[in-house]
């Protein structure tokens, strides 16, 4: 807030995709508002092609039109994208496979997807919840 407050020229950008968790004192301090929609499929299909790097060899040897159709079906976001391509390579090293089966790309997206829609299933009020446990963990740590 105390930044917000003394900020006195140019512009200053805030990106958020939970703007739901912004706090009312900031929110109130913001004057322009731009709320960008879903990414369409067919942008999602690009960002696959532009995210699969030329160099990684995949189990199928390209990425088909087939296997982007399926891909660009779990909606994700530009850097959940690049994710789920590093998740999947680092998996198949991991494994010691020479190939990327596209499979992982599909299961690293799914994946993304789940943990982002249980990430905005949390309430507000559960953020600000202290761990489960802290109380009987603190005591035990606290010197005497």
């Amino acid at each position: 807030l105390r930044y917000l407050e003394s900020f006195e020229g140019g512009m200053l950008v805030i990106a958020t995709n939970r703007p739901s968790l912004i706090d009312e004192g900031i929110n109130s301090r913001i004057p322009v508002k731009i709320a960008f929609p879903s990414m369409t499929k067919e942008k999602r299909k690009e960002l696959w092609l532009a995210h699969v790097p030329k160099e990684m060899v995949l189990d199928t040897g390209i990425l088909s039109s087939e296997n982007l159709e399926r891909l660009a079906e779990v909606q994700i976001d530009g850097r959940q994208i690049r994710n789920a391509v590093l998740l999947a390579a680092r998996r198949a090293a991991s494994e010691g496979l020479k190939m990327v089966p596209v499979r992982y790309l599909l299961e690293a997206a799914r994946q993304i997807h789940k943990d982002a829609r249980d990430l905005r299933e949390i309430k507000r009020e559960d953020w600000e919840k202290e761990p489960m446990g802290f109380e009987k963990f603190s005591k035990i740590n606290s010197p005497a």
